[in-house]
């Protein structure tokens, strides 16, 4: 069912990607992971709509699109100005350059400064991810490494059903 909801969205999912000069199949893997494709999913943590913004980082990419910073109605409502805020966010996670994609999806899950702050607990990258696994073994992980994970295999899983170009 999210599948074919994403899929639906094909439309406004390649304007908004080529908008931010994303991969459509990308920003359709976080809509799949983050609201299955539902304009009006809320968060615990207060993320809204499609690509689960925050609203601090849907204001961020406003202004960087140059638009009035959207209203959490707006958020929840208007699914393809969600698409667009949240490719422009991707698109500017993917500019810092200090990451590869595995790290942006977890920053872009969990937020930047969560996953700089615990690199730097833990010394690096690897030796984050490598507690990150042991802690998925053991029932205690954040949640985030394999997020990025899924969210890497539904890219690519979008892509061999062609459905959003």
């Amino acid at each position: 069912v999210g599948v074919a909801r994403v899929e639906a969205l094909a439309d406004e999912i390649q304007s908004a990607a080529q908008e931010s000069g994303v991969d459509p199949h990308l920003v359709g893997a976080i809509v799949f992971h983050e609201s299955r494709g539902r304009v009006n999913a809320l968060s615990s943590a207060g993320a809204m709509g499609l690509m689960q913004l925050a609203p601090a980082a849907a204001s961020d990419a406003a202004q960087r699109l140059g638009i009035d910073a959207p209203t959490n109605e707006q958020l929840m409502s208007d699914g393809a100005l969600n698409l667009r805020l949240g490719a422009s966010h991707l698109a500017w996670l993917l500019a810092q350059g200090d990451m590869d994609l595995e790290q942006v999806l977890i920053a872009y899950n969990a937020g930047r400064a969560k996953l700089l702050r615990w690199i730097r607990e833990d010394g690096d990258y690897s030796a984050w991810r490598l507690e990150e696994i042991e802690a998925e073994h053991e029932g205690r992980s954040t949640g985030t490494l394999r997020y990025a994970r899924n969210v890497m295999a539904m890219r690519d899983r979008l892509r061999a059903r062609g459905n959003l170009r």
